[in-house]
Parts: structure tokens; sequence; C-alpha cells
């Protein structure tokens, strides 16, 4: 398995530090230790699919995207929905340590494992939270500046569950995969307040992450 993570890595951190953002050795160790626990932790709670051969590059680059994309500040509050295994919220949140996440999750086991893996990896201004996001509002009203999912819902779902949570100045930003046209069309039947913007992750200047989009919703 070490020889296997090596390889692997080495394309992984190669594609990051040209074209993402410089990572430092600790943020290397931290996603060499985020995939040997999730790896492990797999075998116990199926977070992923058990035949997943390409994890670096189908969730952990994949959700590194959102970074080529934007830039988080220090002071930014950024809430992840449906975290699941921690895609893309723990994988941000080792590219931007000093940034305000909150992780959440409906499922006990999935947010007992992002518990323990943010334990693992030691990283600070985070938090797991264990609830459905549609009971979130009273809690977090307006609070945030940036909603983050991926492969959570339909984007028109998507919208209805975050916007009370995004303060008015704040972004969505969701990763879809390659059918995404049919809720586009959706969204843009229902929702005439928003400015919606798509990104094609084919045109990249690397080859690797995904054929789908990202895409962001700001009020207009």
């Amino acid at each position: 398995m070490v020889n296997y993570i090596d390889f692997k890595f080495n394309d992984f951190f190669q594609t990051i530090d040209n074209y993402i953002l410089k990572t430092t050795p600790q943020q290397k160790e931290q996603f060499e230790l985020y995939l040997e626990f999730l790896l492990e932790e797999n075998k116990k709670f199926n977070l992923i699919s058990r035949n997943e051969k390409n994890i670096l590059e189908r969730h952990f680059l994949n959700s590194a995207l959102i970074a080529h994309l934007l830039k988080f500040s220090p002071t930014d509050k950024i809430i992840d929905i449906g975290s699941g295994a921690g895609f893309p919220g723990i994988i941000l949140k080792i590219l931007f340590p000093q940034s305000h996440f909150f992780l959440v999750d409906s499922i006990t086991k999935k947010t007992n494992f992002l518990n323990d893996l943010v334990s693992k990896l030691n990283l600070k201004k985070i938090e797991i939270v264990n609830k459905r996001v549609e009971n979130l509002s009273k809690d977090f009203l307006n609070e945030f500046d940036f909603v983050t999912a991926r492969a959570v819902a339909r984007l028109d779902k998507l919208l209805f569950l975050s916007e009370p949570l995004i303060n008015q100045s704040g972004t969505l930003v969701f990763l879809k995969g390659k059918s995404f046209q049919e809720e586009l069309d959706l969204f843009h039947k229902k929702s005439k307040d928003y400015k919606l913007n798509v990104y094609p992750l084919e045109k990249l200047p690397f080859s690797y992450g995904g054929d789908g989009v990202i895409i962001t919703i700001q009020h207009l």
C-alpha cells in the first residue's frame, strides 16, 4: 500500500502545487494520513465505494478544484453540507487552515468518522455537526460566507437548503458531474434572483480531477 500511495500522491501533489496552491510538508502529511485513515475506516463503515480505484483523483483532487477557482481568507466562514467522508470539506480545510469550517452530515457514523479524522489530522477552527441541514437555520441564520457541497442534491434543492445559511454577499459553490444541464434548466425556471456561473472542469489547464463543472451562485 505504501508504494501505491507514494506513486499516486506524486501526481496529486504535483497538480496541487503547480495549479492550485503550494502545499507545505504538514499539509502533504495531512493528505496522506487522510487517505490512510479513510481506507482503514471504509472497511468498517462503507464511507465511499469499496470498489473505488482512483480515490486521489476522483475525490481528493476533484474536491481541491474549488481552490483553483476560489481562495478563502482567514476570516471566511464556510459550511460544507452533506460532507460524508469529508469531500470537499476536509480537503478544503487542509488547503485553507486559517479559515473557519463547519461540516454537516445527518448520518452519525459519518460525523463520527469526521470527528476522529479532525483529531487525527490535528485540524483547528473546524466543527462537525450531526444534524439535517434543514434544522440549522435557527442556529446559523445568514452566518456563512460560503456554502459548499458535492454530490448531495439537485441544484434547486441545494439552493433551498443553503439560502437560510448564507449571508447577503455570500457565495454558494457546488461541484456537479457531467449531467448537470437538466438541473441548470430547472434552476433557471425557478430562481430568477441569483447570478449563476458555470466553470467546466474540462477547461482547466490540467487533465485531472473530473469532467463535470463547478457552479457558483450569488444574490443579484
